[in-house]
């Protein structure tokens, strides 16, 4: 009863804070343009680093906005077979370039390819909000980022994939609120990127777990792992697309 209540009430909000974005989206998309069009064209360098500035923040701006949006939307899955280890290699080739020159990363692979079903698009938004979460609070001592990425399988025919960091971890008293929309700690977090990225798993019969690690904070997401026999006929995705 109380968890349907609560899906009710979510529900409700996912409508009103859907309903708030799309008018918040039209003037924003415009704002965005006239800022870059005036940075293209202003040859003040100060003038254009304001621009710069403007855009920087309707793209920070756009971003919850998308985030809103996907509270509100009921994911539409399509899974296909997906080799990780692949998959999640071209990932960081292609979005390292995005992460701050004083982050560090590893990636761990399996000897043997490890294909579970997932919708590849999913899997791209779930791991790029784990590496944000990572790169805001997985900061050590020094203020280095240090992330550790892997892929593997458990003994219950689960394909897995996890995001550790070297931060403090988290509290144990946030950890009962810790995939609840609009919780954060942070000032400059929504508190929706770890509930996306739960419900995006649970979508794809997943699931997303948070463990303490020894050198700091694991997230490791569990997915369906295709069977072998399936595998062997199937072409997967990897090296094509995320």
């Amino acid at each position: 009863a109380l968890e349907q209540a609560r899906q009710t009430k979510l529900a409700a909000l996912g409508r009103l804070t859907a309903s708030i974005a799309h008018e918040i989206r039209n003037p924003l998309s415009s704002i965005q343009h006239a800022a870059q069009l005036l940075s293209e064209t202003n040859e003040d360098p100060q003038n254009t680093k304001l621009a710069d500035i403007v855009v920087s923040h309707a793209q920070r701006i756009n971003q919850l906005v998308s985030n809103v949006l996907d509270v509100a939307r009921q994911p539409v899955v399509n899974p296909l077979p997906v080799d990780l280890g692949q998959w999640l290699s071209n990932y960081v080739d292609s979005n390292r370039i995005h992460w701050p020159a004083n982050a560090k990363w590893e990636i761990q692979l399996p000897p043997e390819p490890v294909t579970a079903m997932v919708d590849p698009t999913h899997l791209a938004q779930i791991l790029d909000n784990l590496i944000r979460n990572s790169l805001e609070h997985g900061r050590d001592e020094q203020g280095n980022v240090h992330l550790r990425l892997g892929v593997g399988a458990d003994d219950s025919n689960r394909a897995l994939l996890w995001v550790a960091d070297s931060g403090p971890g988290i509290a144990e008293e946030q950890l009962e609120n810790l995939y609840e929309p609009f919780f954060t700690t942070s000032t400059r977090g929504t508190g929706l990127g770890l509930y996306i990225s739960r419900e995006l798993a649970q979508a794809n019969q997943g699931k997303l777990t948070y463990e303490p690690d020894k050198l700091g904070s694991r997230f490791i997401l569990k997915l369906r792992l295709l069977d072998k026999d399936l595998n062997d006929g199937q072409s997967t995705l990897g090296a094509d697309r995320r």
